[in-house]
């Protein structure tokens, strides 16, 4: 079964760190070493030979050492616990999503562990190792890195990995098999790279964008990201404003620094493979949440920046939207893809239904380049979504439905607000909506200047602690409340 997960994730996912053959090709001698029946049968005989492995034998690698010999110092009768708790590790990853708590304190740990080897120091990554081995450090490190952003990004909290204490080189831009060949063949290919370690091909040999490319750009989103977070959750220095424009100004010149190769286009589902096209998704909503999290730091500076911030919302649903088109005929589609609403389109949605709901209270313009009515239409069909998916697919897809449903009830009072007229709630109607004791009650009213009519339906999301939704007065509350969300839900993997 670790086999097969294992097996599965490399095949169908394009966001595999560790290089395809570093973990393929020895689990493949390990099955052969199974098959063979080179193991001892019994299994506290096994168990002893591999903790002897473990506790009495190094592993001694130089510049010299061949993919063969490595994977012979921990497979066959070399069995190795760390190479058992790769599998593990790997198979887990495959099939499971850990709570937010348990993957921030076990990220710390890998942090601590990465400080403690030198992996964050460019010398500690080359240092006489091969190159196969090198570039593999070179990937876990980046991708931890990106991770780090991510993690904190989206609980709100300090990253552990800051870059400028580290300055490990990018990986090079090669396919995973590459880093298997002999040094005259491996030449050749380097000296067909640019000075900055780009490969000029658009796609590996298979077509797909190349996991190291990925992991490049990605790292390239994820410097901005830091400098993102030390204006959201860092201290106001007084260069702040300043600050805040520099970064503004290089986050909205960095998607042109991408090779345009790796750019993300709705067409281009017609054109490449799946996967590859998810990838090419997957950074540019990295990116444009990105700009998403600058324009809310505007927006508390000045609120006339709200336009900015509905827009790149709009960005981000409208491509959201276009890739569920494209993809709802793939089985399990929700179960597989949810994530991308869960990170990057529910809380864009959830601006715009917040602003626009807002708006329409007020009577006020939406403050918008995009018509209102193509951003109810697109908020509606990004809910639909998921209103007739079985709730039990993943917890990711439950999380969606949660957030979903207050941008539907969000969207409901819009659309049926009467605009000439308004409400007055009674005092203790007002304190038990407060306290969070009605759940949803047609609450009647009593006529005022500014009542909205005879009744209006107020929500609060079921179950403990759910949110009223009319305590969202701006979506600058609708997304601090979305940051709280994170701390007792699911991280789904494409965020690791």
């Amino acid at each position: 079964m670790y086999e097969e997960l294992i097996k599965k994730k490399y095949k169908e996912e394009r966001f595999t760190v560790i290089p395809a053959p570093l973990i393929l090709e020895p689990l493949k001698l390990l099955r052969d070493s199974l098959d063979n029946g080179r193991w001892p049968r019994d299994d506290d005989e096994l168990v002893s030979m591999i903790t002897r492995n473990t506790a009495e034998k190094s592993i001694d690698i130089n510049s010299n050492t061949t993919p063969e010999s490595f994977f012979a110092s921990f497979t066959g009768e070399n069995l190795r616990w760390e190479f058992v708790g790769t599998i593990f590790t790997l198979a887990g990853l495959a099939d499971i999503e850990p709570p937010s708590h348990h993957i921030y304190r076990v990220f710390g740990e890998l942090v601590s562990h990465m400080h403690a080897l030198g992996i964050h120091r460019r010398q500690s990554c080359t240092l006489n190792i091969p190159f196969f081995l090198s570039e593999a450090r070179k990937r876990v490190f980046i991708a931890c890195f990106r991770t780090d952003k991510n993690l904190a990004t989206f609980l709100g909290r300090p990253p552990r990995l800051p870059g400028l204490y580290c300055d490990t080189d990018l990986p090079l831009d090669i396919e995973d098999n590459s880093l298997m060949l002999d040094e005259a063949p491996l030449q050749q290919l380097l000296s067909k790279l640019s000075p900055d370690g780009w490969n000029e091909s658009a796609a590996s040999s298979d077509g797909r964008i190349r996991p190291a490319t990925a992991i490049r750009v990605r790292f390239m989103i994820g410097t901005v990201r830091e400098q993102v977070l030390a204006l959201s959750i860092g201290k106001k220095t007084k260069t702040f404003h300043a600050d805040l424009q520099t970064v503004y100004q290089e986050c909205k010149e960095l998607w042109d620094k991408i090779p345009r190769q790796f750019h993300y286009h709705e067409t281009g589902w017609e054109q490449i493979d799946s996967s590859t096209s998810i990838v090419s998704l997957a950074a540019y909503l990295e990116y444009l949440q990105t700009i998403s999290q600058l324009e809310r730091i505007r927006c508390r500076e000045n609120p006339d920046a709200m336009l900015d911030l509905l827009d790149v919302s709009m960005r981000i649903v409208s491509t959201v939207i276009d890739f569920t088109k494209v993809h709802d005929h793939i089985r399990d589609i929700r179960r597989k893809y949810a994530w991308t609403c869960l990170l990057y389109a529910l809380p864009a949605a959830g601006v715009l239904a917040t602003e626009l709901h807002r708006c329409t209270v007020r009577g006020t313009p939406l403050p918008c380049s995009v018509p209102r009515s193509t951003i109810i239409r697109n908020l509606s069909l990004l809910v639909s979504w998921f209103d007739d998916a079985n709730g039990n697919i993943s917890v990711t897809h439950r999380d969606c439905a949660r957030v979903s449903e207050i941008i539907t009830r969000l969207l409901d009072e819009t659309l049926n607000h009467q605009p000439n007229a308004g409400y007055t709630v009674l005092d203790g109607q007002r304190d038990a909506l407060q306290n969070g004791a009605i759940a949803r009650t047609n609450v009647p009213m009593v006529e005022g200047p500014d009542t909205l009519g005879s009744q209006i339906e107020h929500y609060q999301l079921p179950g403990e602690n759910g949110p009223n939704v009319n305590a969202f007065g701006t979506s600058v509350e609708f997304l601090d409340w979305w940051d709280d969300f994170w701390v007792d839900t699911s991280i789904p993997e494409a965020l690791l």
